[in-house]
């Protein structure tokens, strides 16, 4: 069978994560503290510097000394939870967890320096901020996730 440019179809990432969590999660199984240990995984792989995961309450926060999504994608930024992005230095095939957290979030934040940016959902990241400055003093990058209740 030959092929054709007709035959290509162009795929939305969110939903094609959202749609097969068995490629992405393991067992297909949604599970908070994974997903955080993803994205400190792919921190640590990106630096010597430290990656901090906290869990309060239903929110999943993870912060680190290095603004990783700015070391990936400089401005653009959002593609990071938007788009699969690759990952080489963690071999063949890999890429980074953020598209994870937008596919199953209900809530997803993300906090830098001087900015917060609620990427998903309604919560106020006012009750969150609380909970980010507590990481270690020096962080560049946080993300805050609360997956949905089952």
């Amino acid at each position: 069978m030959r092929y054709t440019i007709d035959d290509l179809k162009i795929i939305d990432p969110v939903e094609h994560v959202r749609s097969h969590p068995e490629m992405y999660l393991p067992q297909g199984t949604l599970d908070g503290s994974m997903l955080a240990s993803r994205i400190v995984g792919d921190v640590l792989m990106l630096s010597d510097g430290w990656a901090y995961a906290l869990h309060a309450g239903d929110w999943w926060i993870v912060a680190s000394e290095i603004d990783w999504i700015q070391r990936i994608l400089g401005s653009e930024w959002k593609d990071y939870f938007q788009k699969i992005v690759p990952f080489p230095e963690a071999g063949q095939n890999a890429m980074h967890s953020g598209v994870l957290l937008i596919a199953f979030a209900q809530d997803l934040m993300t906090f830098d320096e001087v900015s917060t940016h609620v990427i998903r959902g309604e919560a106020d990241p006012s009750e969150l901020e609380v909970k980010v400055r507590e990481a270690p003093q020096g962080w560049k990058r946080a993300i805050a996730f609360r997956l949905p209740v089952t």
